[in-house]
């Protein structure tokens, strides 16, 4: 499994949001219930990066989203 950034899941998640695509990032824990590390993580750290647009409460990693 090859590991994503947190700047990947932005980058993919404000391009096909402006397609009017939703994006979902699957992340499945293993066979003993766990969720791998770097998912973890990548995901953590893109939340510290995603906010909502000031203009129309989208998702973005920008004060005004380019919708």
């Amino acid at each position: 499994m090859r590991k994503i950034t947190p700047e990947e899941i932005v980058e993919k998640r404000n391009r096909l949001n402006s397609l009017g695509i939703n994006y979902l990032l699957s992340v499945g824990p293993d066979h003993l219930g766990r969720i791998p590390w770097f998912s973890a993580e990548a995901l953590i750290n893109a939340r510290r990066k995603i906010r909502f647009c000031s203009v129309c409460q989208g998702l973005t990693d920008m004060d005004v989203c380019s919708v």
